[in-house]
């Protein structure tokens, strides 16, 4: 393992430190919350919301800051403090991993006066805070994308996977539906649909050839979360489909490795 720093911070000199934003966005959505930072832990949440996806290496930089600003916008809204002054923010980013792409939220922070303070933290960091003792162990992510994490108790840390899914994300929500749909793709091209996995996933998708399928997929606005969408199926589908067992070994396969 390789000394690495855990979050890229920015400070003011403010001491307010009442209210607080923590940030959780991914492939598939964007989750906000308003926390009321006075007072014994657990702390009080005022507000929270969700938006659409927030991972900057999948849907682009601009779509990224979008999302998370309305995310928090509306958390504060639903709160009722849309315009109290927020000590410190807490942005845990899939695809924010690198010191350049977490400078560069730090620096956007800045611009829209997220909060007094910034930490820019990697997505897999409140896994292990939530998770294992002294923030120190093993984390997965198996979520629209896949990858591992592990940080030991003298700071070191090590991160396997999380190419994207153009390149990797094995045992990944959008690896999973995406066999899933080969696999239909195929049943439908060779008469035999039989009565699990694929059948189920006509049904859903409302589709009876693989015309209409393959349309279905590349005309969805959000077509990575259109096919990551399709694993919980592969999870609870009855029948002899050999792709669930496979599917379901490759996840297997990813957590042990």
């Amino acid at each position: 393992m390789q000394p690495a720093s855990d979050a890229v911070i920015s400070k003011s000199t403010s001491t307010d430190r009442d209210l607080i934003v923590v940030v959780d966005t991914g492939g598939t959505k964007t989750a906000a919350r308003l926390v009321d930072a006075k007072g014994p832990s657990p702390h009080r949440v005022l507000g929270e919301s969700r938006t659409s996806a927030g991972n900057p290496l999948s849907v682009g930089f601009e779509k990224a800051t979008k999302s998370i600003y309305d995310a928090i916008g509306r958390a504060r809204q639903a709160a009722g403090f849309p315009e109290e002054r927020v000590s410190r923010a807490v942005l845990s980013i899939a695809g924010a991993a690198n010191r350049e792409m977490a400078d560069r939220f730090i620096a956007w922070c800045g611009t829209v006066h997220i909060a007094d303070e910034i930490a820019i933290v990697s997505d897999v960091l409140p896994i292990l805070a939530a998770g294992t003792p002294e923030c120190c162990g093993v984390a997965l992510i198996s979520g629209t994308g896949s990858s591992a994490f592990g940080r030991a108790a003298d700071g070191r840390t090590k991160r396997c996977g999380g190419w994207g899914y153009l390149l990797g994300d094995e045992g990944s929500g959008y690896a999973i539906g995406r066999g899933a749909l080969q696999h239909t793709l195929r049943s439908l091209e060779a008469g035999d649909i039989g009565q699990g996995l694929a059948a189920k996933i006509i049904a859903t998708l409302g589709v009876k050839t693989v015309t209409q399928l393959t349309r279905s997929i590349y005309g969805n606005g959000d077509a990575r979360h259109a096919i990551a969408a399709i694993a919980p199926m592969v999870c609870t589908a009855e029948g002899g489909d050999d792709f669930r067992g496979q599917a379901l070994a490759d996840v297997s396969s990813f957590e042990a490795a």
